[in-house]
């Protein structure tokens, strides 16, 4: 989780030299370094993408950390979702911090075996019969943010 951190201060940024890695230093180290490297502790810092995912995407600092939390304790570790999320823009930071998604499949037809689980049959009736199709079928459940359709399969909101 290769941070690119961009300090302010009095209104002028700049870019620290190297990216942080997140995982492994927590912000006082961070702010202790910005000490040694000369700049001011209490500096404004913005993250404005991460290296090793090749997202360029302004957090706060203390969402990256909430993101770093959320893969640790959530995803055990796996960045893929979190990544794919980070990525597609049209998820909001908080809303990829408080929606929690499970694996299906990566086979569409059993995906949405699974997610008709969660569905009563008229539901499910209601919408294919709203999209007649069924690739329109699926993307009504991914526009809706309850499917995610990702390289690695299908992912079905659980929370």
């Amino acid at each position: 989780m290769l941070a690119k951190i961009r300090l302010y201060k009095d209104g002028s940024g700049q870019f620290l030299p190297r990216p942080v890695d997140l995982m492994r230093f927590n912000e006082e180290d961070i702010r202790q370094r910005l000490v040694d490297l000369g700049y001011d502790y209490n500096s404004d810092l913005m993250i404005v993408g991460f290296e090793d995912w090749q997202i360029e995407r302004i957090l706060t600092l203390e969402e990256a950390y909430r993101i770093r939390d959320l893969i640790k304790s959530a995803y055990s570790g796996n960045d893929f979702l979190v990544c794919h999320m980070l990525g597609n823009h049209s998820f909001s930071i908080e809303s990829i911090l408080t929606n929690r998604y499970a694996f299906l499949s990566k086979d569409e037809e059993e995906a949405m075996i699974e997610v008709s689980k969660y569905y009563d049959a008229d539901t499910l009736i209601r919408i294919f019969r709203k999209t007649n199709t069924w690739v329109n079928f699926i993307v009504a459940f991914v526009s809706s943010g309850e499917l995610l359709n990702t390289s690695q399969g299908f992912y079905f909101k659980v929370n």
